[in-house]
């Protein structure tokens, strides 16, 4: 990919020595001092581009493909712009009169590619083409242009001289998981191969009597604030795995694939069970009670941590069984005479009788 850049860049300022009579050296000198005037915020085939227009030169050529540009090399100003982008967010449409009297539309939509995100309005027919966009889906914008929004940030504008294309996309709306969280677990850190330190979050998504579990791989400290309960979100180009117990799980590398929208948040409504009402097998289960026991964090035959702590609602007392990571975590927040909740644990039988089992995706929290 680079060494075609290289090859677009070296073919248009060949071009533009060509068509300006210009010396290698003079075309090169204009094309640094652009830059330098930008603060070398622009790469050398925009730069090529915005001296062949400051000359009044025409690069367009018909044996040379015109190449995209990406959105960190956008400034004010550019025009006949084409980039290939993805849908972020997709906003209303929203009519307007004109100064002629006539009615007007527009629509703002938030795109996305490798390099970064930006707002891109679209206008009068265009803006209707927002009925058939939706989250995820790719866009090739053709004769857009740029300039300043009203943040101070750069836009991209598309008007009646431009066009645009729904293409090539991935994972059509059908496949597209939606639901609102239903509970999301606490991050679970790992150590790579490498020595350094990795993380992921899990949340449930539920939609109707469908749930999902969704994994997200090295999730940003934004992501985490982000996994409110009860938000609706959208999840993209997921994959979907099963776990050492055959549960369903579905993967996702880069957290930009899930689409939380804050605005519009549910609280989900979840009981406590009393610990009186366990019965055997129960799955996902919300408890609450009183520590009544301190303990500490041993190691099995093979490794494993694991603690083991009473708690007590009302009459009843239940074993609880924490492992690995969790035991530990327990360590720091199950003192004696302190409540604690445990979200998403199961009930199985141990050594002495009915037990809570406590797993990596289970929640705690002190009360």
């Amino acid at each position: 990919m680079m060494a075609m850049m290289m090859s677009q860049s070296a073919s248009l300022f060949a071009l533009l020595v060509e068509r300006s009579g210009l010396t290698n050296e003079e075309v090169g000198k204009k094309v640094e001092d652009k830059k330098e005037s930008l603060g070398h915020f622009v790469n050398e085939d925009v730069a090529v581009r915005l001296v062949a227009r400051d000359l009044g030169i025409k690069l367009h050529d018909e044996t040379l493909e015109k190449p995209l540009i990406k959105i960190a090399d956008l400034i004010p100003g550019i025009n006949n712009l084409t980039l290939e982008v993805r849908v972020e967010r997709c906003g209303k449409a929203k009519e307007f009169t004109k100064k002629d009297g006539t009615t007007g539309k527009m629509v703002r939509i938030s795109v996305e590619d490798e390099t970064g995100r930006i707002n891109m309005v679209l206008w009068d027919d265009h803006a209707n083409l927002v009925s058939s966009m939706f989250n995820g889906a790719r866009l090739k914008v053709i004769a857009a242009y740029t300039r300043e929004g009203l943040d101070g940030k750069v836009e991209i504008h598309l008007g009646n001289r431009g066009s645009i294309q729904i293409f090539d996309v991935k994972n059509d709306p059908q496949s597209t998981l939606r639901g609102r969280i239903e509970r999301v677990y606490d991050p679970i850190y790992f150590s790579r191969r490498d020595g350094s330190e990795g993380r992921l979050v899990a949340f449930l998504l539920k939609n109707g009597g469908e749930e999902n579990r969704v994994l997200v791989w090295g999730p940003s400290d934004e992501m985490l604030m982000s996994l409110v309960e009860g938000a609706y979100t959208e999840v993209l180009n997921g994959v979907v795995k099963k776990d050492l117990r055959g549960e369903t799980e579905v993967h996702i590398n880069n957290e930009a694939d899930v689409r939380i929208d804050l605005d519009d948040v549910v609280p989900p409504k979840r009981d406590c069970i009393r610990l009186d009402a366990i019965q055997p097998e129960m799955r996902d289960i919300v408890i609450q009670g009183i520590v009544e026991s301190d303990f500490e964090v041993e190691t099995t035959y093979n490794g494993k941590a694991y603690a083991r702590v009473l708690i007590k609602d009302g009459e009843s007392v239940l074993p609880v069984v924490f492992w690995n990571g969790q035991a530990l975590r327990a360590k720091q927040l199950a003192k004696p005479g302190s409540a604690l909740i445990i979200e998403g644990c199961n009930v199985q039988f141990g050594k002495s009788g009915l037990e809570i089992a406590v797993s990596k995706w289970s929640r705690l929290r002190a009360k």
